[in-house]
């Protein structure tokens, strides 16, 4: 981490002299209409930027990815080791598993350590502001009018929304940025300047391959770098109208042995060219169909939602881009927006760097070609949108949404499932349920849900799982699909791994109750030997009738009071509670004192009543 500080400080901070002769490309062409704002206004215009960035990225944890990322880290900081199978689960012990975001599951989880949930929320948002800051200065220094500036980080802003989570692919958004920034500087300012920062790139590079696959995202923009240079080298006279001169021969060699190193770099892991041959086959694996983020934005499987439209505008802009990069023959633009446009129609999670790598693109083409409309309407545009109005309606309203995203009302406006504030999102995590897991030490062998093997094993680090979303294999993923869809033989397989406990949670319960009847509990409702022991608006419990849970299911089973029942068979829950209605009333008791505003229990609780009362009981 300290090597990351020590390079970013000097990539940002760093002043160089040289006595080389300068080259500005005509990219940076003095406008005064779009440099130049008032320094006050710009000010506040980065003020209120960035308390929207550090506003939207400050949200409660949604996701169950990163409860297993810090039970990894926490995992290899204990044992100085990295596993090289399950660890976490039982159903597949022997399966294969390379922790190859293992550098960054350690920086979380000393995060976590030194600073709790908080610290690393601070840290996620910090991480987002320098990514926005460096796509800013990039623009300006391509002389960017100020209102396309903040429009499109804005956009871009909106484009992220789905990868907010504080994650590994957090260091590969900063360190895809610096490449940007660092590329875009030498293409567009005085190369000499920034020539000589190509050298800190093997050390990015060995960095980045221990902490996420973003890694090869970075090679291939190094790549499309040293293509454009390799062209313009060797054909200068047909890219003269780009307004960079080519690089002297004994640079263009410097360049080629940094590439070089770089790709050396990234095979220097703990499993060297064997991490890549996991990933790779890991994007092969059927299991992806079911996993939105693996999903092509354009599937009928998708909601087009903010988020997906942000995507599209970024692929209209591209087009403008690949017009710019014609008429300034620059490859390297051309080669960025079709390689990462293609490769984003195959995964959402796909179009976040494309829209990440062309939203400066984006801005540094709109800006020039505006700059270039010689007409009456192109100077009114140019005029309007540097006005001081334009850019303080911009200022009310980055301050607007950055207040109004500290709000849950902002999320459910834009019909978004999240929490804003601080700590773990009680809509995707079912808070009550894992609480009394932990208050009453439950111990056994769990069958969880996909989504929620992560938090538990977080909390409870003694308790192997049955699944989570390390998305391991095929075979664990259909193994667990046979049992929570009620496959034929699932019942042999609950029996043949020896679950004595079953999780089960959806946040959209409430929503759609028939998912009782969907999955394994519609059969656990209906058998004598399982009994719930817990439930709330998102989540069941249920034990199996063991020895080991006699006592547990004494003091907390619900035989009468049953969701499931009230639900979907009233005339037997009416009898029920008819037949043991003192059964009935104490357990009702027990779930009130748990949950008293609980959605489905106000449903069931007056379903009892009602039953009482015609039974004529007080």
């Amino acid at each position: 981490m300290i090597l990351i500080n020590i390079e970013f400080n000097l990539f940002l901070l760093m002043k160089v002299k040289t006595s080389d002769k300068k080259t500005k490309s005509s990219y940076t062409r003095k406008n005064p209409e779009s440099a130049t704002i008032n320094p006050y206004i710009r000010i506040f215009l980065y003020i209120t930027f960035f308390l929207a960035v550090f506003s939207f990225t400050s949200h409660k944890i949604e996701d169950d990815d990163f409860f297993w990322h810090l039970s990894t880290g926490k995992y290899i900081t204990e044992t100085g080791s990295l596993p090289s199978s399950d660890v976490f689960g039982y159903a597949k012990p022997d399966e294969k598993w390379i922790p190859f975001e293992w550098g960054a599951d350690i920086i979380m989880y000393k995060l976590y350590q030194s600073g709790g949930y908080t610290l690393i929320f601070i840290f996620r948002s910090l991480i987002f502001c320098i990514i926005f800051y460096l796509i800013l200065r990039i623009m300006e220094k391509f002389r960017v009018n100020a209102f396309i500036c903040f429009f499109i980080s804005f956009l871009l802003l909106t484009g992220l929304f789905n990868r907010y989570s504080p994650r590994p692919h957090l260091f590969s958004y900063l360190f895809i940025t610096i490449l940007l920034f660092l590329f875009l500087n030498i293409r567009g300012e005085n190369r000499t300047k920034y020539f000589r920062f190509l050298y800190l790139l093997p050390l990015l590079f060995l960095i980045w391959s221990n902490i996420h696959p973003g890694v090869i995202t970075g090679l291939i923009i190094f790549a499309a770098f040293t293509a454009a240079e390799t062209v313009l080298f060797l054909y200068p006279a047909k890219f003269r109208n780009t307004g960079i001169e080519p690089f002297t021969k004994e640079q263009y060699k410097k360049i080629m042995i940094v590439f070089g190193i770089s790709v050396i770099m990234l095979v220097i892991n703990p499993n060297g060219i064997n991490t890549y041959l996991y990933i790779y086959s890991h994007t092969k694996m059927k299991m992806l169909e079911n996993i939105a983020e693996w999903l092509s934005p354009f599937s009928s499987k998708i909601e087009s939602n903010f988020v997906i439209k942000s995507y599209i505008i970024f692929l209209i802009l591209s087009a403008v881009s690949l017009f710019y990069s014609y008429r300034k023959k620059d490859l390297f633009f051309a080669l960025l927006i079709i390689i990462f446009g293609i490769y984003s129609f195959t995964a959402i999670r796909f179009s976040v760097d494309f829209i990440l790598i062309t939203a400066p693109l984006s801005a540094i083409s709109a800006g020039y070609f505006l700059n270039r409309l010689k007409n009456k309407t192109a100077l009114k545009i140019t005029s309007l949108t540097g006005s001081y109005p334009v850019l303080i309606i911009l200022i009310l309203f980055f301050g607007y949404t950055a207040y109004a995203a500290q709000n849950d009302n902002f999320y459910i406006s834009l019909k978004y499932n999240r929490e804003a504030g601080m700590g773990i999102s009680g809509r995707y995590f079912p808070l009550g349920l894992y609480n009394f897991i932990k208050e009453n030490n439950i111990k056994g062998i769990p069958f969880n849900n996909f989504d929620t093997g992560g938090y538990l094993k977080w909390i409870m680090p003694e308790q192997k799982i049955f699944i989570d979303s390390r998305n391991l294999s095929d075979e664990l993923f259909n193994e667990y699909s046979s049992i929570i869809k009620m496959q034929p033989g699932f019942e042999k397989k609950l029996e043949k791994y020896g679950i004595n406990q079953v999780i089960f949670f959806d946040p959209f319960l409430i929503r759609f109750p028939n998912l009782f009847k969907q999955n394994i509990t519609e059969y656990l409702f209906n058998n004598s030997g399982w009994v719930l022991v817990y439930w709330d608006d998102l989540s069941v419990m249920f034990l199996k009738r063991t020895p080991e849970n006699t006592e547990l299911i004494s003091k907390f089973g619900y035989t009468v009071f049953s969701p499931y029942t009230a639900l979907f068979n009233k005339p037997l829950f009416d009898s029920n509670v008819k037949a043991a209605p003192i059964s009935a009333q104490n357990e009702a008791k027990r779930k009130q004192a748990a949950e008293p505003e609980g959605y489905f229990f106000k449903g069931v609780y007056a379903m009892m009543n009602e039953a009482l009362k015609n039974k004529g009981t007080p």
